[in-house]
């Protein structure tokens, strides 16, 4: 890439000297040379090293990559219950149906009745400190939970309280069919089937509590009782999609993106070096194309080197900089070396991050304003 940017700045002066008659004493090279060259950086893979731990299981909680979305995503699987079912001696000892008469619900889970609760905990997500300041977009997940197992399930209940909030009761008789063999989900949706209900991932722990009970005046007929098992599971679809939860919230990319072998993003490798580019160049502007729109909202491009920082928005499908005449002289100047510029994505409140797959910038385009004057030894005075 730096040849380029030699051979692209020194052609104008080329050109000068093979079309001037007349030695000159000095020639003035002026010019707004705009060019494009092709770039695979993997923006994907290294996004995928903020999370690179999630896709462990963890304590009982199963997650399954849903290889088929356009944003990585995940299915988060849960299994609370799969057992047989206890039954009460107030149940099974008339020896006939059961309707449940007493004016209050019968627990059956935990076994020890009362209004206690089994309990599940989904351990927290870690994503390190890169997006510490960040929670998943709540309107892009979905939950649902399934109740199924044998026909005993058509006379029970179960109830959820998710972070000690207020319970939530549901009947039903549908599995979710998942194979948890597999570490992949190849659907764009939850299993059909199940009952929708709400569960606030944010990446802090979550905690379950779940019992299963005969409510007032259900039935359990006695042939449910031969054998009765029930099946409990929690569904959660979680896309990587992201909210700034304040101003200033921040995504780093590499610290090595434009640093080469000791040098900087012009090729010098002390203050020192002799570097026509930078002092023939007015101002600088680079665009980084991705292959993705939308990535980022209400976000903007932070560059900071040593005595040099440049703000710019983000369009929908490229990451842009421009370096102004102040700036390059910051640039040439010894104290401010060497030029490697630290790139953060910085969102405002309520700014949107999503991680698509297959993500990377596929063309680096520059536009630069030169101006520059060569003396030259033994020109007509």
């Amino acid at each position: 890439m730096r040849k380029i940017l030699y051979i692209t700045f020194l052609a104008p002066v080329l050109l000068s000297l093979a079309c001037n008659l007349q030695t000159p004493n000095a020639v003035q090279v002026k010019g707004s040379p705009d060019f494009k060259i092709s770039a695979n950086f993997d923006i994907g893979n290294h996004l995928k090293e903020l999370h690179k731990g999630f896709e462990e299981d963890k304590d009982g909680v199963v997650l399954l990559d849903c290889e088929k979305t356009e944003i990585v995503t995940y299915l988060v699987y849960m299994r609370p219950y799969d057992q047989d079912i206890p039954l009460t001696s107030a149940i099974t000892s008339g020896g006939s149906d059961f309707t449940n008469n007493t004016g209050s619900d019968i627990v059956l889970v935990p076994s020890s009745g009362g209004s206690s609760y089994e309990k599940l905990e989904v351990p927290a997500l870690d994503f390190s400190e890169f997006l510490q300041d960040f929670s998943f977009d709540p309107s892009a997940i979905k939950s649902k939970l399934y109740i199924s197992g044998s026909q005993i399930v058509n006379g029970l209940s179960v109830e959820l309280k998710i972070n000690g909030g207020s319970p939530i009761t549901k009947k039903g008789n549908t599995a979710s069919g998942l194979n948890t063999g597999k570490k992949t989900y190849d659907k764009l949706t939850l299993p059909e089937g199940g009952v929708d209900i709400d569960i606030p991932f944010n990446g802090d722990k979550i905690n379950i509590e779940y019992k299963i009970f005969v409510a007032k005046n259900d039935k359990i007929e006695k042939a449910w009782m031969t054998n009765p098992s029930v099946l409990i599971e929690i569904a959660v679809w979680l896309p990587f999609k992201f909210i700034a939860d304040k101003d200033g919230a921040k995504v780093e990319l590499p610290d090595d993106l434009f640093s080469s072998e000791g040098s900087d993003l012009f090729g010098r490798e002390k203050p020192s070096s002799d570097n026509t580019v930078t002092e023939m160049l007015e101002s600088l502007s680079l665009a980084m194309k991705m292959n993705k729109k939308d990535t980022f909202k209400l976000a903007k491009l932070s560059i900071e080197s040593k005595g040099i920082s440049i703000v710019n928005p983000i369009t929908s499908d490229s990451l842009e900089f421009a370096i102004n005449e102040k700036d390059m002289k910051a640039i040439n100047t010894a104290a401010n070396f060497p030029f490697i510029p630290k790139l953060k994505l910085v969102f405002d409140k309520g700014g949107g991050l999503s991680f698509p797959r297959n993500f990377a910038i596929n063309e680096i385009s520059f536009k630069a304003k030169i101006n520059h004057t060569i003396d030259l030894p033994g020109g007509k005075k």
